[in-house]
């Protein structure tokens, strides 16, 4: 063979090896169809729930799941505002079943996973109330993996002491009172987590009038003037008068103030039931129970505040495909029992178990037997809106104006609402 027709001969076998093994681009794109990203806020019980099923799907699987990792939420938070213009995003990215996750959609940030839904019949796996919260149209874009409510957790020597918490609320109201006579604070709020008092006022108006109420101040559809509304701030204002609410306590987030709920300093701890986790000990978290938001007007069906957690893809995830079969795992009966058993939620997937903490199981009868669910305030109200009307009901836990919350809240309403 001469010098010619023996290069030639080198280069054709060069040219073959290249397109057998790819170009570096394409291997790159190879080892990323292995290994999925996944943002996930920095709540200490959702990294232990994650770790356990990313386990449970790495094993199944052989694919790696790398969890991105902030120090604090207020890391996460800046990460999801600056989500539109981030050009390399995580694959999977947590979220709230919330009008700012359907704001993402709208922004083009959020994979259309409706093939997804339809081609594995998950539909039959959540109910469309639960469903809704991922859904635009007839399209979804993610997958509801837990839910919870909010209550107020109690100790045993509460009943001990002066028996269980009441059902109704003149008789709540007089059980406070024997509570702060023994000396304990009946109630807390933080103000570095307005949402606490918001959550207040998402109760009162679902005892008081109903779900249908709630959801038209969602929309911004009816005045914070209405009597129904000014009722309502009055009956609040009652438990804030007989000085039951610790304003020594509210400087703290509400994570700093368990340890007082703990040691038996606050009575009652009014918060989402996940939070029974962080609780460590199992003895100490085995002897606190949960109540629910008393009745006010027995006359309404009972609905209840159902905030909900989801895993969605990112519209710029170079790793569609695996990111998929990851949440159609999520989407299953066992992963979401796994992730009630680890989170202290219930789980959203209707076929699943309730996690056997006696809190959870507790909270999710409330949730079964309610009529109906409220999103939570904070999820379910204008975004913009709700960051300055939560502050406007923390600062009245501190000076309870009627007049001055309902300025503040009305002045503000149509800068976020067309209607």
């Amino acid at each position: 063979m001469n010098y010619k027709n023996l290069v030639r001969a080198v280069k054709s076998i060069l040219t073959i090896c290249l397109v057998a093994i790819g170009s570096p681009t394409s291997i790159a794109q190879q080892n990323n169809n292995t290994e999925l990203t996944m943002a996930l806020d920095a709540t200490p019980v959702t990294r232990a729930t994650f770790n356990s099923i990313i386990n449970s799907f790495e094993r199944k699987t052989g694919k790696k799941v790398k969890v991105i990792k902030y120090n604090t939420n207020t890391d996460f938070n800046t990460f999801m505002a600056e989500l539109e213009n981030t050009k390399d995003t995580p694959d999977l990215i947590y979220d709230h079943g919330s009008l700012r996750f359907k704001s993402r959609i709208e922004k083009h940030l959020v994979e259309d996973v409706s093939k997804l839904w339809l081609d594995n019949g998950l539909t039959e796996l959540f109910t469309p109330e639960i469903a809704k919260r991922v859904k635009v149209g007839e399209a979804y874009y993610g997958i509801p993996y837990s839910i919870h409510t909010w209550g107020f957790f109690y100790k045993q020597e509460l009943i001990d002491k002066v028996g269980p918490i009441p059902e109704d609320w003149d008789a709540f109201v007089s059980y406070c009172l024997k509570l702060k006579e023994l000396g304990y604070s009946v109630f807390t709020t933080s103000d570095k987590q307005p949402y606490v008092a918001a959550a207040w006022f998402e109760y009162i108006i679902l005892r008081m009038y109903g779900l249908e109420l709630f959801e038209q101040i969602l929309n911004g559809e009816v005045s914070f003037q209405d009597e129904r509304i000014q009722n309502a701030f009055i009956k609040w204002k009652q438990l804030i008068d007989l000085d039951l609410y610790d304003s020594e306590l509210s400087a703290l987030r509400w994570e700093q103030q368990q340890i007082y709920f703990l040691r038996n300093k606050i009575a009652l701890f009014f918060i989402m039931t996940p939070s029974i986790k962080r609780i460590i000990d199992q003895k100490v978290r085995q002897n606190i129970h949960f109540a629910a938001f008393p009745k006010i007007n027995a006359a309404l069906p009972r609905y209840e505040s159902v905030p909900s957690n989801i895993l969605f893809i990112s519209s710029r995830s170079k790793n569609k495909a695996l990111a998929k079969e990851f949440l159609l795992y999520l989407a299953q009966a066992d992963t979401q029992s796994l992730i009630s058993e680890y989170s202290g939620a219930s789980p959203a997937n209707i076929h699943s178990k309730v996690g056997s903490e006696p809190v959870t199981q507790k909270s999710h009868q409330i949730i079964s037997s309610a009529a109906g669910f409220s999103p939570f305030f904070d999820r379910g109200a204008h975004p913009d809106f709700e960051k300055v009307a939560v502050t406007l009901f923390s600062d009245f836990i501190h000076d309870p104006d009627v007049k001055k919350l309902t300025s503040g809240l009305e002045s503000a309403r149509p800068n976020y609402y067309s209607n």
